[in-house]
């Protein structure tokens, strides 16, 4: 099973979290997620599942679904989706298609101050 595709996760209640990271193999679901708002680094470390340095917009996707606990509303994570897809070049400041350490951690601009204020975590 591949990356999850938006048509896996529309109308089964149960099956967000198997079919789109909540409880993957990859999850590090039982390690304490990381406070975003206290330690940037260790949330952008701890979601970088594949080590690249840089988060793509699933790692992303599930970062938030776990950290604000969101798995159970799928509408919600729907928009998630939707909206990051609609704003990712505002942080992918080099249009390489991943947010970079640099890219998520500026001050203010960056996509974890935008996650913190967005969430309502400030």
């Amino acid at each position: 099973m591949g990356r999850c595709q938006k048509k896996s996760c529309s109308g089964r209640p149960t099956g967000w979290s198997t079919m789109c990271g909540a409880s993957s193999p990859t999850s590090k679901t039982k390690k304490a997620i990381p406070d975003i708002r206290t330690d940037k680094n260790a949330w952008f470390a701890f979601f970088d599942e594949d080590g690249s340095g840089a988060l793509d917009q699933e790692e992303v996707v599930r970062g938030v679904v776990q950290t604000f606990k969101l798995s159970s509303d799928l509408d919600r994570v729907r928009m998630l989706r939707e909206i990051l897809g609609a704003v990712w070049l505002e942080f992918d400041h080099d249009g390489g298609g991943t947010v970079d350490k640099k890219e998520f951690l500026a001050p203010g601009i960056g996509l974890a101050d935008t996650l913190i204020a967005t969430m309502g975590y400030a």
